[in-house]
C-alpha cells in the first residue's frame, strides 16, 4: 500500500531526454540512457516506481529527487558523471528499440505518470509521432509546469540532466505573463522558466547549458498559467485536432450490431430494456425501425423478444424477464459483466462492497443489484468520509466509464481509511484511451468540442476532462448545438466523440469547419485499438 501523499508527488515526474541509440554499434543497450525529471514543487521520491519499454521493466529504487531535478536510468557503461543515475546491468529489457520503441513510466501505487511512443512504435501517442533519433543522438520532451506535454525535439549533442526546461531567463516580476511558464524564488531572485512550444527557444546546447543553471539555482516552483490564453483577436479556425482512439467502443459495437441484427430479422415487436447504448440519433435511429425502448419489462407483453441494453443489468430484472416468459437476448459488455461477477463473488466471499459510481446511472444500478444488501455506492472523497463503518473487510469495484483522474482521487481516499481494501479499478480501456486523448488534443487546442449525449457519462466525463486542462470545452449531440460564437479567436479546435458516437456525427462538423477556413485536419493518435468482443449466444437462437 502506498500512502497518498507519495503517489501524488510521483505524479510530477516525465521522462524528459531519452538516448536509444547511442554510437556504440552492437554495443547501446550497455550504453544508452533515460532522463526522469520532476517537475514538481518538493522533492519526491522514485521508489516503487516502474519504468518499463516493450520487452522489459526495472523498478526503481528509494531515491529522492529535488524539484527541478533529474534521475538518469542508464546502462553500465552510459556516461552520465555529475547527475544522480541508477545503473542498469544492460538496457531496459534487451535494450531500447534503435527504430522505434515505447516507454512507461508508472508510480508506486500502479498508475500511469508518463508514457510516450517513437519511431515505428506508436502504442503511446502524444502528438506528432517521434522519429527514432538516430545513431548517438537523443529525444528532448518539453513540459508546461504543470507537467502536461508540449513538444519534442531530437539533440544532435545529448548531455544527462539537460531536462525539460528549454530556457531560463532573468526577469523582473511580472502581474500578467503572457507566455505558460513557472515563477521560481531562489538566490538570484525572481525567474520566468519558459517552456518551448516548438523546436526551443534556444539551440539544444544552450538550452542544456542554461537548464543546468537552473538546477543549480535549487529553485522551487510552481505553476503559473498565462492569463492572456492562446486565441487571438479576429482568428478564425485552422486546425482540426481529431482525437483517436474516438467515438465507439467494443461493447458499444457489440450492442448495436446484437439490436440491428434482432430488428432485421424480426416479424414481430422488439423491446429493449433501457437505451441500447447513451446517445440520441443511435436511438432515434433504432426507434425509427421499430426498436421499442422501455424502462421496466412490465411493459413488455409476455412471450415478447427483450434485447438488454450495454450498460448490465440487475439479477432482479433478469428474474422478473424469466417470469414474464421474456425471450431474453443480453447485450451487456462484457467489462461490465466482469464488474458484475465481481461483485457478487466479493459478496459471496464476505466482503462489503464500495462501488465507485454515479448513483442512479442504468450501470451502477446493474452492479449494485448483484449484492443490494452489500453494496454502497461513493462518487468522491467526501462520499468516503461519510461512510458508517462496518465489521467486514471492504471490496472495490468502479463504473467504467469514470473520469480516470476523479476516480483516483476517491480511491486514494478509500485506501487512507481502509488500508486493508481490495481494489478492482475497473474503468475500460476505451474510457482510459478516450480521456487520453482528449487531455493532449487540449493542451493543443484552443477550444475542444467533444460529440456525446448528456447521459452518456463517458462524453460527459471527456468535456470535463478537456476542461480540467484550461481549455474552453463543450459536449454537443451533434452540429446543430454548436455556437458558430465558440470559433471567434480560436485557431485550433479539439474535436473528439464519446463511446457511444458515430463518425458520422462528427462528419458534418468537419466540414463545416473547412468551410470556415480550415486547412488541415490532424489526427492525434494516443493507441490503437483491436478489441472485439463476440456476440451473444442468444443471437443465433433469435434466428431460428
Amino acid at each position: 500500500v502506498v500512502a497518498p501523499g507519495v503517489a501524488d508527488a510521483q505524479r510530477a515526474f516525465r521522462m524528459t531526454q531519452v538516448l536509444p541509440n547511442p554510437a556504440q554499434p552492437g554495443r547501446d543497450h550497455e550504453y544508452e540512457w533515460v532522463e526522469i525529471t520532476n517537475l514538481g514543487a518538493v522533492p519526491a521520491s522514485v521508489e516503487g516506481m516502474t519504468l518499463s519499454d516493450n520487452s522489459g521493466s526495472v523498478v526503481l529504487p528509494a531515491l529522492v529527487i529535488p524539484a527541478g531535478g533529474s534521475l538518469v536510468v542508464a546502462a553500465r557503461l552510459a556516461d552520465v558523471t555529475g547527475i544522480t543515475s541508477f545503473r542498469l546491468p544492460q538496457g531496459i529489457g534487451n535494450g531500447l528499440g534503435n527504430t522505434g520503441d515505447r516507454l512507461l513510466l508508472t508510480g508506486a501505487d500502479g498508475r500511469r505518470v508518463d508514457a510516450f511512443s517513437y519511431g515505428e512504435d506508436i502504442t503511446f501517442l502524444a502528438g506528432p509521432r517521434i522519429p527514432a533519433p538516430g545513431t548517438g543522438r537523443a529525444i528532448l520532451r518539453q513540459f508546461a509546469p504543470d507537467g502536461s506535454f508540449r513538444a519534442a525535439s531530437i539533440l544532435d549533442q545529448p548531455v544527462p540532466g539537460a531536462g525539460a526546461l528549454a530556457a531560463v531567463t532573468p526577469t523582473a516580476p511580472v502581474a500578467t505573463p503572457v507566455v505558460q511558464g513557472a515563477t521560481a524564488t531562489g538566490a538570484a531572485g525572481t525567474w520566468i522558466v519558459l517552456i518551448s512550444l516548438g523546436a526551443g527557444l534556444l539551440g539544444g546546447a544552450a538550452a542544456q547549458r542554461l537548464s543546468s543553471i537552473a538546477r543549480g539555482r535549487n529553485m522551487s516552483a510552481h505553476a503559473r498559467v498565462g492569463t492572456m490564453g492562446r486565441r487571438k483577436a479576429n482568428s478564425m479556425p485552422h486546425t482540426v485536432l481529431l482525437a483517436e482512439p474516438r467515438g465507439f467502443c467494443a461493447g458499444v459495437v457489440r450492442a448495436i450490431n446484437v439490436l440491428d441484427q434482432v430488428l432485421d430479422g424480426a416479424d414481430e415487436p422488439v423491446y429493449a430494456f433501457h437505451e441500447i447504448v447513451h446517445n440520441r440519433y443511435v436511438v432515434d435511429d433504432f426507434r425509427s425501425r421499430g426498436a421499442i425502448f422501455v424502462e421496466d419489462v412490465s411493459e413488455v407483453p409476455p412471450g415478447a423478444r427483450i434485447v438488454f441494453s450495454a450498460h448490465g443489468i440487475a439479477p432482479s430484472v433478469v428474474q422478473a424477464a424469466r417470469d414474464r416468459g421474456l425471450r431474453i437476448i443480453d447485450a451487456t459488455c462484457p467489462l461490465v459483466t466482469k464488474v458484475h461477477l465481481e461483485t457478487k463473488k466479493a459478496a459471496k466471499d464476505g466482503y462489503d462492497v464500495l462501488l465507485v459510481g454515479h448513483e442512479g446511472h442504468d450501470e451502477v444500478e446493474g452492479t449494485k443489484g448483484e449484492a443490494p444488501e452489500r453494496t454502497r455506492v461513493v462518487d468522491s472523497p467526501a462520499d468516503v468520509q461519510a461512510l458508517t463503518e462496518g465489521t467486514r473487510p471492504i471490496f472495490v469495484v468502479t463504473q467504467t466509464t469514470l473520469s480516470v483522474d476523479d476516480t483516483a482521487a476517491t480511491i486514494d481516499a478509500i485506501r487512507a481509511r481502509y488500508p486493508d481494501a481490495e481494489v478492482r479499478n475497473d474503468i475500460c480501456y476505451a474510457t482510459t484511451n478516450r480521456q487520453a486523448a482528449v487531455k493532449v488534443i487540449a493542451e493543443r487546442a484552443d477550444l475542444v468540442i467533444v460529440i456525446g449525449s448528456q447521459n452518456s457519462s463517458n462524453s460527459v466525463r471527456l468535456r470535463e476532462v478537456a476542461a480540467a486542462t484550461g481549455t474552453p470545452a463543450y459536449r454537443v449531440d451533434g452540429i446543430d448545438e454548436i455556437d458558430p460564437a465558440w470559433y471567434e479567436g480560436v485557431g485550433v479546435v479539439g474535436l473528439t466523440a464519446g463511446a457511444s458516437v458515430p463518425d458520422t456525427l462528427l462528419e458534418p462538423i468537419i466540414a463545416d469547419l473547412r468551410a470556415r477556413g480550415v486547412t488541415r485536419v490532424e489526427p492525434v493518435i494516443v493507441a490503437e485499438e483491436t478489441v472485439e468482443f463476440r456476440m451473444p449466444e442468444e443471437i443465433d437462437a433469435s434466428r431460428g
